[in-house]
This record gives C-alpha cells, structure tokens and sequence, in this order.
C-alpha cells in the first residue's frame, strides 16, 4: 500500500512535468517579447531546466508558481489553463496527505507491535533462566520445554526407535512432545538370548530403578501402556541389564 502511494505521487510529478514542457509554448506565445517578457519570468524565473530537474524538494513551490501565474493572467491564458495547474496540485496535495498518513499507520502498528512483543520477551527470558536454574547441568531436561522438532533433531524422537544398547547401559529414545497421554507403544528385541528393559522417566537422566516392562521376546509386543512402563512421564527410555549387546526396537503409537 506505501509503495502504491509512493507511485501514484510519483505519476503526479512525472504529468506536472510533461505539462510543463508541453504547454510553455502557450505561454511564450501569448506574451509579447516571449522568454524574455516580465510574465515569462513569473512562471520561469530560472528556465524550463528547473522544473525539468524538479525533485521531492523543491516540486511543491515549483507547482504552486505555476498555480498562481497562470490565476494571475487567466484574462490572457484561460480559465481552463489556470485549472489544468490547480487539478495537478489538487492530486499532488491529496496523494501526499494519503502516503503521510499511512506511514503515520505503519509507525503506530509498528509501536504496538515493539510493546506487545515486549512483556512476552520478558516472560521468556525469565522462562529460560527459571528452567536453567531448576534443572542446572542437566540440558537434555530443559530441552524438553521446546519444540525439539524445529531443530531437526535425528538421534531422538525418530519414530520408531532402534539400536545396540551395550551391557548394562541405557538410553533415551523418546522424549516431549511425541508423548501424549493416550499413547501406546510396540517394543521388540532381535537379540534372541537377551531383553531389554522398557521405562518411562521424570528426568533425562534418571536411571534405571528396576520399573518398567522387560521386553524379550522378538516377537512384537503390541498396545503397551503407560502403567506398564511406570507412568506418564517426559522421557522413554531403554536399558540393557545384560552381559551381553542387545539390540532394541520401539514405536510410539499415537
């Protein structure tokens, strides 16, 4: 819209021009002696050159000279003459007034943007301090608060899960968002002589306190609950209890 103003007051000066240089003939004919008579100064005291290098600094008055000389001498030049320069300065005045009050629009929106965004810019940050504070040294917790997807994290939430867990070790495979409350799951091992253990956790790096599901069987096991793997809570995990690698697969069923 600020641009379509902008053009519109442009056109006006560029047809303020054109004018200009088409209608100074009428002007030097009607007046004896021409370019050189006392009118001809009234409407081009410093020559056509000026109003052909006429800019947004100086087009006001070279238009309003042109309003008044020509209203001076309508006798000589025409009622109509006179108008053609009062209907260029009409245009000009209203599409000036229409482009000043829409960036007077476009600041106010834009300072009521700037004091809206502010108090949500200071809940975040306190946000952001209150978590570091709670959970100090543990940013795999406070990467929970976000939308973890938006970094396009692949070692984490990649639905379903798979992998080695080597003796008596975890992981976590789930985490945030892709757990809801009504979601269930489906859990396999490949390691025919060994199993794994299944849990829900409060904290990333909680360990494994002996709750949860032992998957050991490599057929899948279906509409695995909450309950049975300690609850909802943030965080899935897996642990390997055994002596041995063991290989895992789990889904999120939504």
């Amino acid at each position: 819209m600020q641009q379509s103003l902008t053009k519109s007051k442009d056109n006006i000066v560029k047809t303020f021009k054109t004018t200009v240089q088409e209608k100074s003939g009428i002007i030097q004919g009607t007046f004896e002696g021409g370019k050189k008579s006392s009118e001809w100064q009234e409407f081009f005291p410093h020559g056509l050159d000026e109003y052909h290098q006429a800019t947004m600094g100086n087009i006001e008055i070279l238009i309003s000279r042109m309003v008044a000389a020509s209203a001076a001498h309508t006798d000589e030049l025409g009622a109509g003459f006179a108008a053609i320069w009062t209907t260029i300065q009409t245009n000009y005045n209203s599409a000036r007034s229409l482009q000043q009050n829409k960036k007077g629009e476009v600041g106010v929106a834009r300072l009521s943007v700037d004091t809206s965004r502010l108090p949500l810019e200071l809940q975040w940050c306190k946000n952001l301090l209150y978590i570091g504070f709670t959970y100090p040294g543990d940013p795999e917790t406070c990467a929970t608060f976000f939308d973890q997807s938006l970094l396009k994290n692949k070692k984490i939430n990649t639905n379903p899960a798979s992998g080695t867990l080597l003796p008596d070790n975890g992981k976590m495979i789930f985490r945030g968002a892709l757990l809801k409350a009504g979601s269930s799951f489906k859990a396999k091992t490949n390691t025919p002589a060994g199993g794994f253990w299944l849990y829900s956790a409060a904290a990333a790096k909680e360990a494994f306190s002996g709750s949860g599901l032992y998957i050991n069987s490599t057929t899948e096991i279906t509409n695995i609950s909450w309950e049975q793997i300690g609850g909802k809570k943030s965080f899935l995990k897996v642990f390997n209890p055994n002596q041995t690698n063991v290989k895992f697969e789990v889904e999120v069923v939504n």
